[in-house]
């Protein structure tokens, strides 16, 4: 009995060190030491088997070695090894305990008793009893465990992410205003381009053989009674003859006034006029300003089908720096507003069903 009760004060000293070291994992082990072992300390529920001396391995000294057995049969984990259980078949075993055949068992090997044992398993049954209880608010919601950055990470998220501004401010200009002219017969403007985007669409048709120029718009937003031309498409067309252009070289092919997908319902009102006057096209270049070109190519592209090649050329716009685009609010309401319109244009739009493509050429 004075031996468990050194035990006992013995725990003591080590769980007070353990609390002032602030050792969570070897509280844990100790406490679990004392929840399963309770019968150690307790003078009415365990006895003192024997004390001896036992030889380590080298056989040199002699560890005190105390065994203290409970009513239950354990042994106390104070011991280097656990003990080996008897088996009930076992012949050293009592005998007038043998129900059955006295058949010899073979126990396990002895274990070696580590308390990183004992937290592993609490941390575990824990574990267990924290994810049996993982749904919350009627089972809408689940509880689960996600990685937090530490500071290095959010360092390193922070440095990801300028260097990603950096690389889209630097390329989303240049992605946009596409530029891609091909050889072709024939030259489309869009009507809504201001004077100096025309004047470089009469150098552009002067310095390729193009066989005619058409201009595209709907009706004008601004100024229309006042105007003799009703339509972008007739106000770019005199203007490009006021240029320098032949009245025959131009034709103008107004559109009918819609509320959104007009640069779409210019190209649809081209292609039903090229049919309507037996124009042959298998290839255009359509001219337009900045920011607008990638989206005007795909839209030409819809509306008049696989057949047709449609290349593209980007004027570069007089309001602001297209390299310092996000320096300018105009460059950058352009720039924003047209990558969010090709993102809808490539992603979200659909052809209007009564606008069927048809071929341009017999």
């Amino acid at each position: 009995m004075a031996a468990s009760m050194e035990q006992g004060r013995a725990v003591g000293r080590n769980i007070s060190s353990a609390a002032k070291k602030k050792d969570v994992h070897l509280l844990v082990g100790l406490w679990l030491l004392c929840r399963g072992q309770s019968s150690l300390f307790s003078p009415k529920n365990s006895r003192e088997k024997n004390a001896e001396l036992t030889p380590n391995a080298e056989g040199q000294e002699a560890t005190r070695k105390v065994v203290v057995v409970s009513r239950r049969g354990q042994s106390s984990l104070f011991s280097p090894t656990q003990t080996r259980k008897k088996c009930r078949t076992d012949p050293d075993a009592d005998p007038d305990a043998q129900k059955g055949p006295r058949k010899k068992c073979r126990s396990d090997p002895q274990k070696k008793w580590s308390l990183q044992d004992s937290v592993r398993r609490y941390n575990q049954s824990a574990q267990r009893k924290f994810m049996a209880q993982d749904k919350l608010a009627w089972g809408l919601f689940r509880r689960r465990q996600i990685p937090i950055p530490t500071w290095r990470g959010w360092v390193a998220i922070l440095l990801l992410a300028a260097l990603l501004c950096v690389f889209v401010l630097k390329r989303t200009y240049s992605f946009l205003a596409l530029n891609a002219s091909k050889p072709v017969d024939f030259l489309v403007v869009e009507g809504w381009a201001p004077d100096y985007a025309l004047t470089e669409a009469v150098t552009e048709f002067n310095r390729h053989p193009y066989q005619r120029l058409f201009t595209t718009g709907v009706p004008l937003e601004h100024g229309a009674p006042l105007s003799e031309y009703r339509t972008y498409a007739e106000l770019s067309a005199a203007t490009l003859v006021k240029l320098g252009l032949g009245s025959n070289a131009v034709q103008a092919v107004p559109a009918p006034r819609v509320r959104q997908d007009r640069t779409y319902t210019s190209a649809v009102a081209l292609r039903k006029w090229m049919l309507e006057h037996a124009v042959t096209v298998t290839n255009i270049n359509v001219l337009t300003v900045g920011p607008h070109a990638r989206r005007t190519r795909l839209l030409f592209h819809k509306a008049f089908g696989k057949g047709v090649s449609v290349g593209i050329i980007s004027m570069p716009s007089a309001d602001y720096d297209q390299a310092n685009w996000c320096r300018s609010s105009q460059g950058f309401r352009d720039v924003t507003g047209e990558f969010l319109a090709y993102t809808y244009a490539r992603f979200l739009f659909r052809q209007p069903t009564d606008q069927p493509l048809v071929p341009t050429a017999h």
